[in-house]
C-alpha cells in the first residue's frame, strides 16, 4: 500500500492487512471499540439498558459492517495517523499542561477539545503541520486518536520483538 492509497483508501480490509505486524494490539482494540461505539450511537441505544441490547447491537453491527466502510477507514486514520511519516512530539510539547488537557481528551473522550490542544502544541513550539491539522480536523476522533497518545507517550507502532 502507497501513502496515496492509504489516504484514499475506502475499503478498511487493506489498510488492516498493511499495519498487519506494524501496530500494537491495543491500537487495533482501540478500533474496533470505536467502531462498536459508532454503530452503539448511531442504533440510538442507551448504554445503560440491559447487557442484551449489546448483542442486539452487535447482530445490526455485522449487518451493516460493508455499508460503513468508508467510515471505518476514517477511524483507522484517527487511531493510526499516517503509517508512511514517523512523528514525534518534541519534550517542550509534553508540558505539564500540555500532558492534563491530553489526558482529560484521553479519560473523559473530549475530542471536542483536540482544537485546544493544537493551540497549545503551538503555543510549545510545534510546528507539525500533520499534528496541528489533526487536531483541528471534525473528526471522527476516538480513544486511541494518534495526537493524543503521541503526547501522552502511549505505545504508538507495534515494537520489534527480541530488541
Amino acid at each position: 500500500m502507497t501513502e496515496s492509497e492509504w489516504q484514499s483508501c475506502t475499503d478498511p480490509t487493506p489498510m488492516l492487512e498493511f499495519l498487519r505486524g506494524k501496530v500494537s494490539d491495543r491500537k487495533l482494540r482501540l478500533l474496533v471499540i470505536a467502531d462498536v461505539r459508532r454503530v452503539w450511537s448511531d442504533s440510538k441505544i442507551s448504554e445503560t439498558q440491559e447487557a442484551w441490547k449489546a448483542i442486539e447491537v452487535a447482530e445490526r453491527y455485522a449487518d451493516i459492517i460493508d455499508a460503513d466502510r468508508a467510515e471505518r477507514c476514517r477511524l483507522a486514520r484517527d487511531i493510526f495517523g499516517n503509517p508512511f511519516r514517523a512523528v514525534t512530539v518534541a519534550a517542550s510539547s509534553r508540558s505539564a499542561p500540555i500532558l492534563t488537557l491530553a489526558q482529560a481528551i484521553y479519560d473523559n473522550r473530549d475530542f471536542d477539545r483536540l482544537p485546544e490542544l493544537a493551540d497549545a502544541l503551538e503555543q510549545a513550539g510545534c510546528a507539525n503541520q500533520e499534528i496541528l491539522d489533526h487536531c483541528r480536523q471534525p473528526g471522527p476522533h476516538v480513544r486511541g486518536c494518534w495526537v493524543v497518545d503521541l503526547v501522552l507517550g502511549k505505545q504508538y507502532h507495534r515494537q520489534p520483538r527480541g530488541h
